[in-house]
């Protein structure tokens, strides 16, 4: 998909007697005004306590955006990666600008403001989606809220809809689902 907007990939391991043990993919692209730029999608792929691992891919990484003279890397790290934090800190990466490309970090998330009454919600969405929505509460739509037993129904309508769209999903399997529920409604959240 990324390759159709000008994307490549590189893919780095570190191996260790013949068996991979850490390992990233780099896309890259030249972006206008700016040259080349990384970004690593959802990676490095580095197994939780191994610093050594984790120091030694960032130098490849680092090594490499030398190589091919990309002015920055832009690394989004894995959905449970906050333990490479502190090291990729300490090798000399710092927060991305949300400004500067590549800027397709999560595009298709929909943040609402919840603390806003629900006229001026809908007031606030586009007009085809008040549309959408009126003409599928005049065709019976019910709406109310979920509970932890209906995150399978919503799992197979997810994965339905990113088939029908031929995308990947953000979070690939159910029990995904079932930490985020447990995380944050334990908190009333």
């Amino acid at each position: 998909v990324r390759e159709a907007h000008g994307w490549q990939a590189i893919r780095l391991k570190i191996e260790r007697n013949g068996k991979i043990f850490a390992g990233a993919q780099i896309l890259f692209r030249k972006v206008p005004f700016i040259g080349k730029v990384g970004y690593i999608p959802y990676g490095p792929c580095i197994p939780a306590g191994s610093d050594e691992l984790t120091d030694e891919l960032l130098r490849e990484v680092k090594k490499r955006a030398g190589k091919e003279h990309w002015s920055y890397v832009v690394m989004n790290l894995p959905t449970f990666g906050h333990h490479m934090v502190p090291a990729v800190k300490k090798s000399g990466f710092s927060p991305a600008l949300k400004e500067l490309p590549p800027n397709i970090l999560i595009t298709s998330t929909l943040l609402i403001d919840l603390g806003k009454a629900l006229d001026e919600i809908f007031a606030g969405l586009k007009s085809k989606t008040r549309q959408n929505i009126r003409f599928s509460i005049r065709e019976g739509l019910k709406m109310r809220e979920g509970t932890r037993e209906d995150i399978g129904t919503f799992f197979r309508l997810m994965q339905t809809t990113c088939e029908r769209r031929k995308a990947q999903p953000l979070y690939p399997d159910i029990e995904s689902f079932y930490r985020f529920w447990d995380s944050f409604h334990e908190k009333g959240q």
